[in-house]
């Protein structure tokens, strides 16, 4: 969602009577490869999160359907499992402690940067009505949840040509651009009965009747970065669908 859909939702939400269940919290996200692409072209993504390291590998199931994700968060196992075995062994000796500093020595950087701040919902959402949830044993209507993201992104790592494309299609309103929202909804209900099914309808027949066409895999690893490719770095996002990566 643009930030003012995404803003939009959430003052339908308030207006509501829908409060947030936590505290919003800001994290920043830094997403690693080097020049050729080789992790995220193999669908491996590499990022530091507020001074935290994971590595997530896609692991297959029947049919090499993506079943899931491996999180590797040990810094010397992140950087092995990443094929950087020489540098992971300098790790654990205590040679060099900045794993960014062994990461840059292997060529391999940054090529987003970006802050997320989360906040989650829950709500009725019954005959295109949004309603408190209230006593969920009691209550009437489907419940559902819903985690806003809101992205605000560094155009330092952007492509040259994404950006000099942004500054002529819209001049001065291209920053709006690094603005973003993610709505990750959830339903509570069981999966795959009526009432599920249902339900999941109406809602996305109501989210595109508000404009949020745009829809993103529930399998993406992460749906952030995805975010990012898509508004400044569109020639890496095509190597990635070209190469069929998985949730792309």
């Amino acid at each position: 969602l643009g930030a003012d859909q995404g803003a939009s939702l959430e003052a339908a939400l308030k207006a509501a009577g829908v409060d947030a269940d936590d505290a919003a919290h800001e994290d920043q996200w830094i997403f690693y490869d080097n020049a050729q692409c080789a992790l995220t072209l193999r669908g491996w993504w590499l990022c530091e999160r507020s001074g935290s390291w994971l590595l997530r590998v896609p692991v297959f199931g029947a049919g090499l359907e993506l079943a899931g994700y491996e999180e590797v968060t040990e810094p010397d196992m992140v950087l092995e499992r990443a094929g950087l075995v020489q540098h992971a062994e300098a790790f654990r000796q205590g040679v060099v402690k900045n794993v960014e500093r062994l990461l840059e020595k292997a060529g391999v950087t940054p090529f987003a940067r970006l802050w997320s701040e989360r906040s989650t919902y829950r709500f009725r959402y019954v005959d295109g009505a949004i309603l408190p949830v209230g006593d969920i044993g009691s209550v009437a209507g489907h419940v559902l949840e819903v985690t806003l993201s809101r992205l605000r992104m560094d155009s330092s790592f952007a492509e040259d040509q994404a950006v000099a494309d942004l500054l002529f299609e819209r001049g001065v309103g291209a920053r709006s651009v690094l603005r973003a929202t993610l709505a990750d909804f959830r339903s509570k209900g069981t999966c795959g009965s009526e009432a599920h099914v249902a339900a999941e309808q109406e809602l996305a027949t109501a989210m595109a009747q508000r404009g949020f066409c745009r829809t993103l895999a529930s399998m993406a690893a992460f749906p952030e970065a995805v975010v990012y490719l898509s508004a400044l770095r569109p020639v890496h996002l095509r190597q990635l669908q070209r190469a069929q990566v998985p949730s792309m």
